[in-house]
């Protein structure tokens, strides 16, 4: 039987303009439930700054009371949060240090989540890049770390 240690563990990285690979620290990190049962949508705006504010708190609270989990990874890129006593999830990790270029739009797959939590997803993310994984049995019970790596997208010259 796997061990749950009830935490969802990980590491975000991205790929720096000397081709290094470094700490993504800073990025955010959101785990959501399979579905928003209050049908809410919150204004996502607060959550953008790594700083606190009142309305901060005030959606980070809203958020916990739907059952989604949020946080931002530490200087070394790792990152621990609690898991949903569902035990399934969705996570959306934003880059703090890798933009996407500017005719890139956000992935459906993780507009579309974004869409049922919040009013304007591009307001979570802005210019930058955000990945959407589907977690693993063992990454939910806390049995398995996993990693994402964000890469600055190549350059394409206009035609």
């Amino acid at each position: 039987a796997v061990k749950s240690s009830g935490v969802i563990t990980g590491k975000i990285l991205y790929v720096d303009s000397d081709g290094q690979t470094a700490a993504d620290s800073g990025a955010f990190v959101l785990l959501l439930p399979e579905r928003n049962t209050a049908g809410l949508k919150l204004d996502a705006r607060p959550l953008r700054s790594p700083e606190s504010s009142q309305a901060k708190s005030a959606v980070e609270a809203a958020l916990a009371a739907l059952n989604v989990t949020t946080t931002r990874t530490s200087e070394d890129g790792t990152f621990q949060m609690p898991r949903h006593q569902s035990g399934a999830g969705q996570l959306i990790v934003i880059s703090r240090h890798v933009s996407r270029s500017e005719n890139e739009s956000v992935a459906p797959e993780v507009a579309t989540l974004l869409s049922e939590w919040f009013d304007s997803p591009t307001q979570l993310i802005g210019r930058l890049q955000a990945e959407r994984r589907t977690l693993t049995e063992a990454e939910v019970n806390g049995a398995a770390s996993f990693s994402i790596l964000f890469r600055k997208p190549l350059f394409v010259p206009n035609q």
